[in-house]
């Protein structure tokens, strides 16, 4: 018998803009392990965009980036790209 699952399911992941977010790490001379600073900078160049705060999924720990009003990712950690 299958019994359907209690979680939630899984929202869509987000496409990572990796040439916007590379672009904009070196615009604002990113550091690792300054993820949430890093982010908030560089929010000042991205219209529309969104700080977010969450997890990175290979290790417990609390993470910074930016999304755009479209819905891609950008990175501008040196660390993750």
């Amino acid at each position: 018998m299958h019994r359907p699952s209690r979680c939630a399911p899984k929202a869509p992941r987000a496409k990572v803009d990796l040439r916007r977010s590379r672009k904009l790490a070196r615009t604002i001379r990113a550091q690792d392990a300054h993820c949430f600073g890093n982010a908030f900078n560089a929010l000042a160049y991205v219209p529309g965009g969104y700080y977010v705060e969450g997890f990175v999924t290979d290790a417990p720990m609390g993470h910074g980036w930016i999304e755009t009003a479209e819905g891609a990712v950008l990175e501008v950690t040196p660390r993750y790209l």
